[in-house]
């Protein structure tokens, strides 16, 4: 029989410190086991925004604002040829467009085109005219689809030539309704609109292609901000014929326009009509000769204007490429404009009528 050997002192003392090691692990362990435990009961565990996924914001390619729905998103806008003769005052759906081009046409007078980001927006807009080749250029920058009611000679053949696409109530009347009370009072020229009903007819008639992306159409700053001089009021003489004005409101911070000395109102909400960003640009307009209706030609190559926006003004340039690109705006050091979310409104005024634009402090 085996006699069992006595440890050493020495060895005794190096046992002792391995089991004081393993019981001091193995605490540590335990406790490390607790605390887990005790988070993942009263710790949620980590969202995905926690985890960094962005946060989608869908911004409005015309106004710069973050508001857009989601299913209006890389969608066409739509462009309409809304009548501007006093007589055909007031019109309907002009305060909610995002963008409107305010362009001389024949004998004086201006048309508007209305621009919307959200075909979905649209409710009544009108009454609906003819279109001019010019707006033609002015729409396709924008890559719109473009609703007008009848086309200039011009017109006609840019349309065929590009293959633009275009609803013509000339030709597609289930894209409008008719007003016949207007008809009977003011003329049946003043009495075509579009509604969402009409417009989707039309669309779903012509099968438009709908989808596409849009880029913004100004260089669009985060923070709004304002350079210039002192603008309280914006006075625009297009022609004997048609003066408007802006008048700025500090509380609204937004321009509210008039022209035939009376607010401009929109029909459908009884509201003036009210923008954040004032362009007026300056260019070549005269008259074609060979046609004895006084159809004109609005130059669209490049020049100079201003800019205004909350209450300031400053001079700007301009140019545009060929017919489908978009107008360049430029600060008067020759840097891309920053140019403030929110509707804006473009006067495109012929050379010769610059000293009929002026601008005044408070």
């Amino acid at each position: 029989m085996k006699r069992k050997r006595k440890l050493s002192n020495k060895q005794k003392r190096a046992r002792a410190v391995i089991l004081a090691l393993i019981l001091v692990i193995a605490v540590i362990i335990a406790i490390a086991i607790g605390s887990s435990k005790g988070k993942d009961k009263d710790e949620p565990s980590p969202s995905s925004e926690d985890e960094g996924e962005p946060i989608v914001v869908n911004v409005n390619p015309l106004t710069g604002e973050k508001d857009f729905p989601a299913d209006a998103v890389n969608k066409r806008p739509v462009s309409f040829m809304v009548n501007n003769i006093k007589i055909a005052t007031p019109q309907s759906g002009i305060a909610d467009a995002d963008i409107c081009y305010e362009v001389p046409v024949e004998g004086g007078i201006t048309r508007i085109m209305a621009i919307y980001a959200n075909v979905e927006d649209v409710v009544k807009i009108g009454s609906i005219r003819s279109a001019r080749h010019y707006y033609l250029d002015l729409a396709a920058a924008h890559n719109t689809v473009f609703v007008h009611y009848g086309k200039s000679v011009i017109a006609k053949k840019v349309i065929s030539d590009r293959s633009l696409d275009t609803i013509d109530g000339g030709s597609l009347p289930i894209g409008f309704v008719q007003d016949e009370e207007l008809a009977r009072n003011k003329g049946r020229e003043h009495s075509f609109f579009v509604t969402q009903d009409s417009l989707q007819a039309a669309l779903d008639a012509n099968s438009t292609q709908m989808q596409s992306e849009i880029p913004p159409a100004f260089n669009f700053v985060d923070v709004n901000t304002a350079t210039g001089e002192e603008a309280s009021r914006i006075d625009i003489g297009f022609s004997k014929y048609t003066q408007s004005y802006f008048i700025y409101d500090s509380e609204l911070k937004k321009y509210k326009k008039s022209q035939y000395e009376a607010p401009h109102i929109d029909n459908n909400s009884g509201d003036q009509v009210a923008v954040d960003n004032v362009f007026i640009l300056f260019t070549p307009i005269e008259r074609i000769e060979k046609y004895k209706n006084g159809l004109v030609e609005v130059g669209l190559d490049s020049g100079r204007g201003y800019y205004a926006s909350q209450g300031k003004i400053q001079e700007i340039s301009w140019k545009k490429g060929n017919y489908g690109d978009p107008i360049i705006y430029s600060d008067a050091s020759g840097a891309p404009l920053k140019v403030n979310t929110g509707k804006s409104w473009i006067s495109i005024v012929a050379d010769n009528r610059q000293e009929f634009v002026t601008y005044k402090g408070e």
